[in-house]
């Protein structure tokens, strides 16, 4: 009886928009590093269970007075996606 792979598990964030003081990258860089460790992963036999939290510039999240997201803008919006 084989063992089964071991399974890396990964949260990946990645936001730019921050309001009136928006990111620029911070999207890019977590598919990269998603990127990095899916090859990682391929490269030495293990499973993947990966997440991605997302929001580029123009995701329109709901905010409260002083600019911050708020949980109703981060509902509104599909922050999770799966990249293949």
């Amino acid at each position: 009886m084989s063992e089964s792979p071991e399974t890396i598990h990964a949260l990946i964030v990645g936001i730019d928009d921050y309001g009136s003081s928006p990111l620029q990258g911070c999207v890019n860089d977590a598919l990269a590093i998603g990127t990095f460790f899916e090859q990682y992963s391929s490269r030495n036999g293990f499973q993947r269970n990966f997440k991605y939290l997302l929001a580029p510039q123009d995701a329109g999240l709901q905010r409260d007075g002083e600019g911050r997201p708020t949980l109703n803008g981060f509902a509104s919006f599909p922050l999770f996606v799966q990249v293949p």
